[in-house]
């Protein structure tokens, strides 16, 4: 989905309308503002000319704080800080039932109600037009299908979060120029001209810039488990002929790499510790597809590693990468001794 973004001339512009009145349209504030004003406006007329100033001088404080602007909660308060004591009872305004301040509050209002008007005036003309100056920010693209390794990054877009395209890959032109894999394979992801191949370097890709791993030290962290999934469990859990078919799985047997990994997860609920990561998805990805392909094969020898893979496909969000039918048939043969 696309994600609305006004232009940086209208999002101050834009913000402060929302601020100053949510849910109402600039003639609505506007009204509003009036009338706020304007009813303060009275208050001060009907004030005592002298009781009000002397009261204030015998406190020995400003006899009034006059918030001026379009919303104090928006923009101010601008204050005007009247003298203390009391009103001259001669002279301009001398015997006038507004007196000085009256006078002063008055022209006040109609400054800022002209100022209103021509702000109001400006938000109008822009609203018709708004969402023509609007940027769209969408997200990623990948394209692939259930049958390949693409819902591993599908699995770990719904974990974070991030909004994506999916493109089914068998419709369209994988030996195309634009097509983000130079080799026409699957998966590949394409985000804002960006091309990324290879499903370890789109998890990598996607955790860096929308998953958090904003240092050199948690890139690292992570990238390690998912290389060695890639270059080291990716050959021991699947076995394939010299044209890249599955004939079977190397968790049939003993496996030193599989046991020193159940001993590490003996220790910790995830991969990297108390927290899922990007980490997690290559490395419960890659065990769970043997589970899902080799119903058979049994992970009992492996406890630590057994219970990880029945928590991983338990997770709503593999769920939803995976199908429902599928995570539940996994979980329920995870159960079984």
């Amino acid at each position: 989905q696309a994600v609305l973004i006004p232009e940086p001339n209208e999002q101050q512009s834009l913000a402060a309308r929302r601020k100053m009145a949510p849910g109402l349209g600039p003639a609505q504030t506007f009204l509003r503002d009036v009338a706020l004003f304007l009813g303060a406006a009275l208050l001060l007329c009907l004030m005592p000319a002298s009781g009000a100033a002397g009261a204030a001088g015998a406190a020995g404080r400003p006899d009034l704080l006059l918030f001026v602007g379009p919303s104090p909660r928006t923009l101010g308060p601008q204050q005007i800080q009247l003298g203390r004591g009391e009103r001259p009872q001669s002279g301009a305004g001398a015997g006038h039932p507004l007196g000085t301040l009256g006078t002063l509050s008055i022209a006040i209002v109609g400054l800022t109600c002209a100022h209103r008007v021509a702000r109001s005036v400006r938000a109008g003309a822009r609203g018709s037009g708004a969402q023509s100056k609007v940027k769209r920010l969408a997200g990623p693209r990948l394209y692939g299908n259930p049958g390949t390794r693409s819902p591993l990054v599908n699995w770990y877009l719904y974990e974070i979060g991030q909004e994506f395209e999916m493109s089914d890959a068998a419709r369209v032109d994988r030996f195309s120029p634009d097509y983000p894999h130079p080799f026409g394979k699957i998966p590949a992801l394409d985000d804002g001209g960006v091309g990324v191949f290879e499903s370890g370097a789109i998890l990598m890709y996607l955790a860096e810039k929308y998953g958090g791993l904003d240092t050199i030290e948690k890139r690292a962290e992570a990238s390690k488990w998912v290389f060695w999934a890639n270059a080291t469990l990716d050959g021991i859990c699947f076995k394939e002929d010299g044209n890249g078919r599955v004939l079977d799985t190397g968790l049939r047997r003993e496996n030193k790499s599989i046991s020193k990994l159940d001993e590490i997860l003996s220790e910790r609920e995830y991969i990297l510790g108390d927290a899922f990561s990007v980490a997690d998805i290559p490395i419960a990805g890659y065990l769970l597809y043997v589970k899902m392909f080799f119903p058979d094969v049994s992970v009992s020898q492996w406890p630590n590693v057994k219970r990880y893979m029945k928590e991983m496909c338990e997770r709503i969000c593999y769920a939803r990468a995976y199908g429902e039918d599928t995570a539940a048939r996994l979980s329920d043969a995870l159960a079984r001794p």
